[in-house]
C-alpha cells in the first residue's frame, strides 16, 4: 500500500491551485469594499453566502438521509447466501448440483 505521506503534499498543492482563484477574488473584493468604505457590506455578503450554502447543504443532507432510510426500509430481505463454488459440481445436464463434501 502506498504511503499516505506522499499524497498529502500533492493534495494540498491541488487544493491550493483549485482554491487560489476564488481566494484572489474574495481578497480583491475585500480590498475594493474597504477602499470605498463599505467593508461591512462585504462582511454581510460573505455571511449571507455562507449561511445559504450551509442551509442548502444541510437540506440536501437531510433529503439524502430520508431517501436512504426509505430505500433501506423497502428493501426485500435477501435470500439465503449462495453456497461456495467448491461444494457445487456440474452435472451432465448443465445444471449445478450440490455434491457431498468430504471431511
Amino acid at each position: 500500500m502506498p504511503q499516505l505521506g506522499r499524497f498529502v503534499p500533492l493534495a494540498l498543492i491541488a487544493l491550493l491551485v483549485l482554491a487560489a482563484p476564488q481566494l484572489v477574488r474574495y481578497y480583491t473584493d475585500w480590498l475594493w469594499f474597504g477602499e470605498v468604505g463599505f467593508r461591512q457590506v462585504f462582511g454581510t455578503i460573505l455571511r449571507t453566502q455562507s449561511l445559504l450554502f450551509l442551509f442548502g447543504f444541510v437540506g440536501a443532507l437531510i433529503w439524502f438521509a430520508i431517501n436512504v432510510r426509505i430505500a433501506v426500509a423497502t428493501m426485500v430481505p435477501s435470500r439465503a447466501p449462495m453456497k461456495a463454488a467448491s461444494t457445487m459440481a456440474s452435472s451432465t445436464s448443465g445444471r449445478c448440483v450440490e455434491r457431498d463434501s468430504v471431511n
